[in-house]
């Protein structure tokens, strides 16, 4: 079955030779046929690629409406921060699409989930804050009022977590923008 990794390299967003920072190449050729394969009706392998993009970000778009919008926060408001190893590949269409005026990229996005799904240091309890966008500049000062709505929920989850599984419990309070 096609992916979007195949989508992205056959529209040309992806470098077959330094995929994985090299340790994996992919093949176009190979991409192409399975494309030509699976496309149907569709006129060429690019309108098929294009496709597959449209339906995945549709997707993505769909999760930040509920996080945002549904919940009464204005995209526009805000940046949108992009992370994970492909984030940064579909992040402009997505704040083109909800009319989000700012990406922010940061310089370790490729990581971000990987250290979150180790653990970072231990199993912790996360909560999403909206911040506007302008926020990103002064974290510090903002941290108190959103820290201040969001911590006494966490403390609860956690400890009713360690009153199931009797463990070590240390709170804390981080950012990751």
């Amino acid at each position: 079955m096609p992916t979007v990794t195949d989508a992205n390299l056959l529209l040309g967003r992806l470098d077959p030779d330094s995929f994985l920072g090299g340790g994996v190449t992919l093949h176009r050729d190979r991409t192409e046929q399975l494309m030509h394969e699976r496309k149907g009706s569709l006129t060429t392998v690019q309108e098929f690629a294009a496709g597959i993009l449209s339906v995945v970000e549709t997707q993505m778009e769909k999760a930040i409406r509920v996080i945002s919008i549904e919940r009464g926060h204005d995209p526009r408001e805000f940046t949108l921060v992009a992370f994970g190893g492909a984030g940064p590949l579909h992040a402009c269409s997505l704040a083109r699409a909800l009319r989000i005026p700012r990406c922010w990229f940061p310089p370790c996005r490729g990581a971000v989930g990987a250290w979150h799904s180790a653990g970072g240091c231990g199993s912790g309890f996360l909560a999403t804050v909206m911040l506007p966008g302008d926020a990103i500049n002064s974290l510090g000062r903002a941290s108190r009022k959103w820290t201040g709505a969001a911590l006494p929920s966490l403390q609860r989850r956690a400890l009713k977590a360690r009153r199931s599984a009797p463990a070590p419990l240390t709170c804390g309070i981080g950012a990751r923008v």
